[in-house]
């Protein structure tokens, strides 16, 4: 079920506010930032903003002894100093605004060393966050980041913005970030239109069902894109034989599936293809098996051991995905060992059993994650991860039914994020096997499908989502 609309010529020209020069040097002695104020003009002859100017605020001097003490994300306001600048609007037209960190150099020894994604930003408007993530994650001398796009500034407004650079409390040994040099410049575009983005694409090219589907029956036809409920708001799902939801990330030779627009307006992907196989976790015969993490310090807390398929995953994002760290959001990944009542002696969780959610009569999937009393699995708050049995049941899959026609099907057996039951001798973990939703034993080889999140600012380039023709997305 598709809008047929008139395809809207978009005219992509920009009008460069100002050009800001920061150099910074990090946890090296005095650090000094400059800010030049830069009037670059009319660019592409589009709209003259020649009345928004841009100001330095703080000074030149930033303390770098503040940035050599790591702190948390919410923690950056008391003990960081940041670079602060004001943009004024005397223009009679809201306009947006788009933040970048341009000519980043990171020295080709340094590189490695924050290649642990711990060296981060954070952008306020005011006292408001309205930007933040990793600023350096991957082996390259000098490239860019966008910080932010998209943000409006409303007509004759003065506001003023503070970039932060800090490194994330690990509460490790971080004495490694001593004596690390990095140099950048800050730039702020303005538009007088938002730039399309891949979340308003989808919705502009797909009508929004608010029907609930029916759950007991598998999804064998494109039932379009289905409005519901996460944990962060109104989340947008793909059900059934999609054939609109590729999408292509920059230079990789591989295609990604969209699975929905989560609550918080990132969009959740899916490799399209196995990137690999891997047990979910060779400590199969301990109940603690069916965590994402287990022996965690406290219940839904990610610090854990890692599993097996955690390990993998992680090291198949820090080898492939690092270069595009910074369109990838942190979102929610549910890994739900809440207990399913029951009256057998076999540990069955809540998604799975007699009077499992997915597994009775009338299944119920959800997108809220269920609260855990264990110490192993719960809800984390990640960058990748695996699809829940949840997600493929909304996606058009069920229990212990064949579905080879739903976007979701492989040819091969992949595992989810969700435990089925530990029977005293062994874990058993949900994954998807000709598209049914079935157990299989821990430790036992399946494929691996990871889920990331793009930002919710993501910017669409080009295509239509179909598999010739699939979304491209913009990487600077």
């Amino acid at each position: 079920m598709k809008k047929k609309k008139k395809k809207q010529n978009i005219n992509k020209k920009k009008y460069l506010i100002t050009g800001i020069i920061f150099l910074f040097v990090l946890l090296s002695g005095t650090t000094f930032a400059y800010l030049i104020n830069t009037n670059l003009g009319d660019v592409n002859e589009f709209l003259a903003l020649k009345n928004v100017d841009i100001e330095y605020v703080d000074g030149e001097s930033i303390n770098s002894s503040d940035l050599q003490l790591p702190m948390n994300d919410d923690e950056v306001e008391q003990f960081s100093t940041g670079n602060s600048f004001t943009v004024k609007n005397n223009y009679s037209k809201d306009i947006y605004l788009r933040f970048k960190l341009i000519d980043l150099n990171i020295d080709s020894s340094t590189t490695t060393v924050f290649n642990d994604g711990n060296l981060r930003y954070a952008l306020y408007q005011g006292s408001t966050k309205i930007g933040g993530g990793t600023l350096a994650n991957y082996d390259a001398n000098t490239y860019e980041v966008v910080l932010l796009n998209n943000y409006m500034q409303q007509a004759s407004t003065n506001k003023e913005y503070t970039l932060y650079v800090y490194i994330k409390d690990t509460w490790q040994n971080q004495n490694h970030f001593l004596n690390q040099n990095i140099t950048g410049k800050i730039r702020v575009e303005g538009y007088d239109k938002e730039l399309p983005t891949l979340a308003s694409k989808i919705v502009e090219n797909n009508e929004i069902v608010t029907t609930t589907p029916d759950f007991n029956t598998i999804a064998t036809t494109d039932e379009g894109l289905i409005a519901g409920f996460d944990s962060d708001g109104e989340t947008y799902y793909f059900r059934g034989a999609v054939e609109d939801n590729y999408v292509k990330i920059g230079d990789m030779d591989m295609l990604w599936r969209i699975v929905r627009i989560n609550g918080d307006g990132t969009i959740r992907l899916i490799t399209d293809d196995s990137v690999g196989e891997s047990q979910f976790n060779s400590n199969f015969s301990s109940e603690n098996a069916a965590g994402y993490t287990y022996d965690n310090s406290a219940p839904n807390v990610q610090d854990g051991t890692p599993s097996t398929i955690k390990t993998f995953i992680d090291n198949w994002y820090n080898e492939n995905m690092s270069e595009y760290d910074n369109l990838i959001a942190n979102t929610r990944y549910c890994n739900d060992t809440s207990i399913s009542p029951t009256e057998y002696s076999t540990l069955y969780y809540g998604a799975h059993g007699p009077n499992g959610r997915l597994s009775k009569n009338n299944p119920t999937p959800t997108f809220i994650c269920p609260n855990t009393e264990k110490t192993y699995g719960g809800e984390y708050d990640l960058k990748v991860g695996l699809i829940s049995a949840d997600e493929a049941a909304f996606a058009g899959g069920k229990a212990n039914t064949n579905n080879t026609s739903y976007y979701l099907y492989l040819d091969s057996e992949y595992w989810s994020l969700t435990p089925a039951y530990h029977d005293g001798g062994f874990s058993n973990t949900l994954w998807i096997a000709e598209g049914s939703i079935s157990t299989h034993i821990s430790a036992d080889i399946g494929a691996t499908l990871p889920v990331i999140s793009l930002r919710a600012d993501t910017l669409y380039t080009s295509g239509d989502g179909t598999q010739s023709n699939p979304y491209v997305i913009s990487v600077s």
